[in-house]
């Protein structure tokens, strides 16, 4: 009978305050005593009963919360129970927010780490629709960062899947996982955004594009989610270069332009070879001296991975950075560029330029039949590609210069831009050369090659 008196003056109560003519009452309920006065509704209770609000799961939450709900304004301030997080939770007008400030009498502890986010890892500039997700765990909301100028246009799974549109920055996707107790650990993707040009080879994968990273490896965050125009025109040219690395070998120190002899960053090789127990991946293993230093060579065939000048050549190795072939290139161990991308073939170098290029040749960029190539001078010196069709440019190789395998010196950085390429022939590796040795006149040369103990860019392609 108390229960069925409480529910009549609670009723009461609300038709009250519903009523237009009494806009202005306060009312007390379970008591006779006067209502504050900054009450409008005072819900007395006794020693056994509470208010119960409205109960439901995190599911049935969010399907309420459609898009009518999210524009309302008198939405603002609602209240329920959430039966899966056993939390009291008010509505802010973009967030449910949790009353249980991370404790609860249910909480044990924080989220697992959620499962591998899935998803495309190399994506072209503006595209939309792309989905990336986690597994969905009851009770687990989830907190996603994308790279800078990205959108999350739409979630789903309870917030375990988000769809969005890239820019053209690169960078990492996370996902923080959270309940009462607190935030677990995140799951992180690296993305890459690559820049297409086109090029003679027709045949899956390629279907005449070749997709490279926008930026060499080592360039400055400056200058990696910027567009290949706006590189080109920027005033701070080091910043556009990046590493130099030796051909075959991986990131281990060696290829950094401030690894010097002052800092023990430089050895000489000598003329004689060096048989020594390279590591799995056929590298200089952690701890040998040689270990990421520059190695430059003063005789014999300048190639850091044994210099033997004899017949045999036992220690070269011609598959440091393709274990595949020219044709169906597949990335090594050693390979320097991250994941999803790898050095680039000379086969793919020679297409987006002139694939009927004569070895050693040299051409002016106008000779380009794949393309257009254009010498920039202003901002930082290098070649900017563009693409038939296309109203902008959408590559920039930069003059990132070199550094001399024999001598150890830094030379035509600003002038000529050199780029390694995983083909072999003999002792000596192929370079897409560019520049003109700080001469007006500009050549390309796509069949280019140097010992390998030089150090000069590279420039991934998507794997």
């Amino acid at each position: 009978m108390k229960s069925k008196n409480l529910f009549l003056a609670i009723a009461t109560a609300v038709l009250l305050l519903s009523n237009g003519a009494f806009m202005n009452a306060q009312v007390t309920v379970g008591s006779d005593k006067t209502p504050e006065s900054f009450s409008i509704l005072e819900l007395v209770s006794s020693t056994h009963n509470g208010m119960r609000l409205p109960q439901m799961t995190t599911e049935q939450r969010d399907n309420m919360a459609d898009a009518v709900f999210q524009a309302s304004v008198e939405a603002w301030g609602l209240q329920i129970f959430n039966t899966t997080t056993h939390c009291v939770e008010t509505w802010n007008g973009s967030a449910w927010i949790t009353q249980c400030a991370y404790t609860s009498l249910d909480c044990v502890d924080v989220p697992d780490q959620p499962s591998a986010i899935t998803g495309n890892i190399v994506i072209t500039k503006n595209t939309a629709g792309l989905i990336y997700s986690v597994n969905y765990v009851e009770g687990v909301t989830y907190a996603w960062t994308i790279p800078s100028d990205w959108a999350i246009t739409s979630t789903s799974g309870n917030g375990s899947s988000i769809t969005v549109t890239a820019g053209i920055a690169s960078g990492k996707i996370t996902v923080t996982p959270s309940n009462a107790c607190g935030e677990g650990t995140a799951s992180i993707l690296n993305v890459n955004v690559g820049c297409i040009v086109q090029s003679t080879l027709t045949a899956p994968p390629y279907n005449g594009y070749v997709t490279f990273m926008c930026y060499n490896l080592g360039a400055s965050e400056n200058v990696q989610s910027m567009t290949p125009v706006e590189q080109a025109n920027w005033t701070t040219p080091d910043d556009n270069y990046g590493d130099l690395y030796q051909w075959g070998r991986q990131t281990d120190g060696h290829q950094l332009r401030s690894n010097t002899i002052a800092n023990g960053g430089v050895v000489n090789g000598g003329g004689g070879a060096r048989n020594i127990p390279y590591d799995s991946n056929s590298q200089i293993p952690v701890g040998d001296d040689w270990y990421g230093k520059f190695v430059y060579f003063t005789g014999g065939i300048r190639d850091w991975h044994g210099n033997d000048a004899t017949s045999t050549k036992v220690y070269r190795n011609d598959a440091l950075w393709n274990i595949g072939s020219e044709s169906s290139p597949k990335k090594a161990g050693g390979d320097p560029c991250p994941d999803g991308w790898r050095v680039p073939t000379q086969i793919e170098l020679l297409s987006i330029f002139k694939n009927d290029a004569d070895f050693g040749n040299s051409y002016p960029p106008s000779d380009a039949t794949t393309n257009t190539w254009t010498w920039n001078t202003s901002g930082t010196p290098g070649c900017l590609i563009k693409p038939s069709g296309s109203s902008e440019a959408t590559l920039f190789l930069p003059a990132a210069g070199e550094r001399v395998g024999t001598t150890n010196d830094f030379m035509y950085v600003g002038a000529n831009g050199y780029y390694w390429n995983s083909y072999t022939n003999s002792s000596y590796s192929y370079v897409f050369f560019e520049g003109g040795n700080g001469t007006p006149s500009v050549v390309v040369n796509p069949l280019y090659f140097v010992s390998r103990a030089y150090a000069l860019s590279v420039r991934c392609v998507v794997e």
